[in-house]
C-alpha cells in the first residue's frame, strides 16, 4: 500500500516481480509434477510430527526447543490476529519467521568477525554488552533490506501493520535459534515432555525466558532492575517505525526518519542494559581473576531507568500497532473509489491496477477477518483524523 495511490503509469517489474512470473510460468509448464512436488510435502510434513513427538520424548534436550518453539507461535499468532489491516498472508509471515531461523548463524558469525576487530572474544563482557545489542537490532532488520532491495514495489505497496509482522518474525526467528540453543547447553535434568511443555507454557517457575499462555507478548525476561521484551518484540519496534516513516515520508519529508533512528536507538539500548545486568554479577569475579570488565557510566543507567528500564516497550509496540492500523485504514479510505469493488457492491471508478493491489487486499480483509468492533472503531479514528 502507499499513502496516496494514484490510478496513472505504474513502476517496471521489480526483481521479485520477474522472479515470481518465471515461476508461475514454469508451474504451469510442469503442472504434474508440480502436483507431485505439493504431495510429497505433504507426506513429509505429516511424517514429520510423530517424528518431532519422538525426539522430543527420547531426547530430553529436544524438549526445550519444543517449549521455545510453541511459545514464538504463540507470539506470532497474537500479533498476526492483532495486525488487522495486514495484506500479509501467513504463509509469507511464516517463510520469513523460518529464514530468520536458516540465517541467525550469519549474523552470529559476522558479530564473532566485529568481535575479531577489536580484538575481543565473542564470551568476553564488553562484546556481549558492547557489540551484541547494535550489531544484532541493525542486522535483524534483514527482511526490510531484502524487500527494498528486491521488491521495492511491494514494499510501497505494504500497509505499516505488514512492517510490524516482517520484523517480528525476523526477530522470532533469531530468538528461536538463540534461546533454543542457550536452553540446550544448559540443560540438566528435567521433566517429561508434558511436565517440560507445562512448566515453560504456564509459568510454572521462574524461568529465564517467559512464554506462558496466559501472556501478552510472551517471550520476555528479566535480569535484575533491566527487562527485555525480546527480539522479537524490538525488531517489530524498529520495524513499524520504519514503516510510518516510509508512510509519512511524503508528507513530513526527511525528518520523519528521526522516528525509527529513536526507536532503533531505544531498541539498542534495552539490548545492552539486559546483558550488562546479567554480566553484573560475574563483576567482581572478573576483577579478581583479572578479566576485562567494563562498568557502563552512570548517566547511562539513569537514561535507562527514566525511559522505563525496559518494562514498556512491549507497551509501546502494542501502541504503534494500534496507530499502524488506524493509518492503514485512513490511507484505504484516501483511494476507496479507485478500487474494485466487493462482493455485492456497485462498481466504481476504474481501478488503479497493480498499485491498488494491496489495497484491495486489505479492504477484502477488512470486510472479512476483522471484527467489527475493531473495524468501526479503526475507521472512526482514520475518518477524525482527515477531518
Amino acid at each position: 500500500m502507499t499513502d496516496e495511490l494514484h490510478p496513472i503509469g505504474e513502476p517496471p517489474l521489480d526483481l521479485a516481480e520477474r522472479l515470481g512470473e518465471r515461476f508461475d510460468a514454469l508451474k504451469k509448464q510442469k503442472a504434474k509434477l508440480w502436483a507431485r512436488v505439493g504431495t510429497v510435502r505433504t507426506i513429509g510434513l505429516w511424517v514429520s510430527l510423530p517424528v518431532v513427538a519422538t525426539a522430543a520424548t527420547i531426547v530430553p534436550q529436544a524438549r526445550h526447543t519444543l517449549a521455545v518453539v510453541a511459545g514464538l507461535l504463540y507470539l506470532l499468532w497474537q500479533v498476526f490476529m492483532l495486525a488487522r489491516s495486514k495484506t500479509l498472508s501467513w504463509s509469507t509471515f511464516a517463510r520469513v519467521f523460518s529464514m530468520a531461523v536458516i540465517l541467525t548463524p550469519l549474523i552470529g558469525w559476522i558479530e564473532i568477525a566485529i568481535g575479531d576487530a577489536f580484538g575481543l572474544e565473542p564470551a568476553d563482557q564488553p562484546a556481549t554488552v558492547l557489540i551484541a545489542g547494535p550489531a544484532e537490532e541493525l542486522l535483524k532488520l534483514w527482511p526490510l533490506a531484502l524487500f527494498a532491495w528486491a521488491a521495492p514495489n511491494r514494499l510501497r505497496r505494504m500497509g505499516v501493520a505488514d512492517f510490524a509482522l516482517i520484523g517480528l518474525a525476523a526477530g522470532a526467528g533469531f530468538q528461536l535459534a538463540e534461546d533454543a540453543i542457550r536452553r540446550i547447553v544448559n540443560a540438566a535434568a528435567e521433566p517429561g515432555l508434558l511436565g517440560q511443555l507445562f512448566t515453560e507454557l504456564l509459568d510454572l517457575q521462574g524461568n529465564e525466558t517467559r512464554y506462558g499462555l496466559f501472556r501478552l507478548l510472551p517471550g520476555h525476561q528479566d535480569f535484575g532492575s533491566a527487562h527485555f521484551a525480546g527480539h522479537a518484540v524490538l525488531t517489530a519496534v524498529v520495524a513499524v517505525g520504519i514503516g510510518l516513516a516510509v508512510r509519512g515520508g511524503r508528507r513530513y519529508g526527511h525528518r520523519v526518519w528521526l522516528l525509527p533512528g529513536a526507536l532503533w536507538l531505544l531498541a539498542v539500548l534495552d539490548h545492552i542494559m539486559v546483558n550488562y545486568a546479567a554480566s553484573v554479577a560475574f563483576g567482581d569475579l572478573a576483577r579478581t581473576t583479572g578479566e576485562e570488565f567494563i562498568e557502563l557510566p552512570g548517566w547511562l543507567l539513569s537514561v535507562h531507568r527514566v525511559v522505563g528500564a525496559g518494562r514498556f516497550t512491549g507497551l509501546l509496540f502494542l501502541v504503534l500497532l494500534a496507530a499502524a492500523v488506524v493509518l492503514d485504514y485512513r490511507a484505504l479510505r484516501s483511494v476507496e473509489d479507485h478500487l474494485p469493488p466487493l462482493p455485492g457492491e456497485a462498481a466504481p471508478s476504474a481501478p488503479a491496477g497493480r498499485l491498488a493491489d494491496s489495497a484491495s487486499a486489505l479492504r477484502q480483509g477488512v470486510a472479512t477477518d476483522a471484527s467489527p468492533g475493531i473495524r468501526r472503531g479503526s475507521s472512526w479514528v482514520a475518518a477524525s483524523l482527515d477531518e
